[in-house]
């Protein structure tokens, strides 16, 4: 019976495989191998049950290895990476040349964020088996997190040398061509990991990253619909009863749009609510609570509501970052009209009395880091920017909502606002009284480019997709400069080439005035 569950295991006959296990376990409760068996197989289901199966296994035969690596992988796949690490290294310890256990734990290491130690152990795997190709793989991966990149892509054209229809190394070498500056290489990395393994969403997720980098909208916007099926996708598929907009007339219907991932991505692409309104559709929109002020009257949308209150009644539905696929927007297309975001005039008066008088400095708002979680594509390291606080007729003002460091005010000599920046309302109402916004990829640019004022925005090597290649302007927003880096994490580099241009900017504005530029 056990053997015959196990090939039905193995051939997806998954349904089958489970009342086998269950037979053999009525027969004889502590078959350990079935216990073990069937964890694995209802954890696809129920991660608890098949832990708590696989922890039977493992207290009834403690000396078994296997028992304690599939015992790591459940408990990594809940997010319990500690208890993971701990099961792994009791595998390695009962069996020290067990290739899958080390490669296993440098994948939760690597996840915990000590690269180092991650490291170690995939070239331990390696040790352990040469041809292990999932762990050159994984070593790849770590490589690539630690910055190097070359070492990274030859440790996946290995893993694809050992095994050339494993998919993860041909996507895994796709990210790391990606960041070296190589997206033609990429795309065909990932396109062959999409070929070796149809189904695999990170491909097809990272192809379409590509493909809309390089300005290949029609087909990027299609593959960017696999970003739901990503087990790692922060967003949540919408389940509504109502249809899904696909961008048909909309006359007397109602059609809700709602936000689905970061403030930056909702500022950005709620501009396209206007051409569904254009559609003769009322417009709804449901946003993030912090921009809801700030969106409240926008053109083409009837109500916003704020992502948790009651809905009210609508026809179909439509996700924001879903609108360029269903508009059928291409890089000459997108809408460039600004400002399609502004603040309340009596909140801009407000900042205004609260700012130096003419004649001042220049009044630059700066944005160095992203709000919602670290990121070292989006955060300049403070002390790269002290050239800018140095220009004698510049005068830095934070932007940012989390509020600067005693540290960060005393490196970049802040003006702090006199009243905190509760929402991105506030902010808008500031930037409307500013010369420049300076910031890193964040919601801060976003909200600069779509108020129509002039922003310059720091850009890493390996660039967001949604800034193109090789331009220092974008089709998204009119007003905005870019700047990028020309090596990998050089911020003083590229805050030098800023430095420059704001020095000509300064001049220019000497020479005509005390006007804006």
């Amino acid at each position: 019976m056990l053997r015959q569950a196990l090939a039905d295991h193995q051939q997806g006959r998954a349904a089958r495989a489970e009342r086998g296990y269950r037979q053999v376990l009525a027969s004889d409760p502590q078959n350990v191998d079935a216990l073990h068996l069937l964890g694995l197989l209802i954890a696809r289901r129920d991660t608890a049950a098949g832990i708590e199966l696989v922890r039977q296994a493992v207290a009834l035969r403690p000396s078994t290895a296997v028992f304690h690596n599939s015992l790591g992988t459940l408990l990594a796949s809940r997010g319990d990476l500690d208890a993971a690490v701990a099961a792994f290294g009791q595998a390695i310890f009962l069996s020290p040349k067990y290739p899958a256990a080390q490669s296993n734990l440098g994948t939760v290491l690597q996840q915990m964020g000590r690269l180092v130690e991650a490291e170690q152990a995939q070239r331990q795997a390696i040790d352990s088996d040469p041809n292990y190709a999932q762990a050159y793989s994984h070593l790849g991966d770590t490589l690539r997190k630690q910055g190097q990149l070359e070492e990274a892509i030859a440790a996946h054209r290995r893993a694809i040398s050992l095994d050339p229809q494993q998919a993860m190394a041909h996507n895994n070498l796709g990210v790391a061509l990606r960041e070296a500056g190589r997206p033609e290489d990429a795309l065909s990395a990932f396109e062959r990991a999409a070929e070796v393994q149809p189904d695999y969403p990170a491909a097809h997720y990272n192809l379409a990253m590509v493909l809309l980098l390089t300005g290949s909208y029609q087909r990027g916007w299609e593959e960017y619909r696999w970003r739901w099926r990503l087990p790692e996708f922060r967003s949540r598929v919408r389940q509504f009863s109502q249809h899904s907009w696909e961008g048909s007339q909309a006359s007397a219907q109602t059609v809700l749009l709602h936000a689905e991932q970061g403030f930056g991505d909702t500022l950005q692409m709620v501009r396209f609510a206007s051409l569904v309104a254009a559609r003769g559709a009322t417009v709804i929109l449901e946003c993030q609570p912090e921009l809801k002020g700030l969106l409240t009257n926008m053109a083409g949308v009837r109500q916003v509501i704020e992502r948790g209150e009651s809905l009210p009644p609508f026809d179909s539905h439509a996700s924001l970052m879903d609108l360029p696929r269903i508009l059928r927007t291409r890089v000459d297309s997108i809408p460039r009209q600004v400002p399609y975001l502004m603040p309340d005039p009596a909140a801009a008066s407000q900042w205004r009395s609260l700012l130096p008088a003419a004649p001042r400095p220049m009044l630059v708002g700066i944005a160095w880091s992203g709000n919602s979680y670290p990121d070292p594509q989006r955060l300049c390291p403070v002390e790269a920017l002290r050239p800018l606080a140095e220009l004698s007729e510049v005068q830095l003002i934070s932007v940012q909502k989390r509020p600067a460091t005693d540290e960060e005010q005393r490196a970049l000599h802040l003006k702090i606002p006199a009243q905190p920046l509760s929402s991105f309302h506030d902010t808008a109402a500031l930037i409307a009284n500013l010369d420049l916004v300076i910031s890193v990829d964040t919601a801060v640019a976003h909200l600069a480019g779509a108020m129509g004022r002039p922003v310059w925005t720091l850009l890493p090597f390996s660039a967001d997709w949604r800034w193109l290649q090789g331009r220092n302007d974008s089709p998204w927003y009119p007003t905005m400069r870019l700047f990028r880096q020309s090596l990998r994490c050089d911020w003083p580099g590229l805050v030098g080439e800023v430095c420059a241009a704001l020095k000509g900017e300064l001049k220019s504005r000497s020479a005509r005035g005390s006007g804006r530029p």
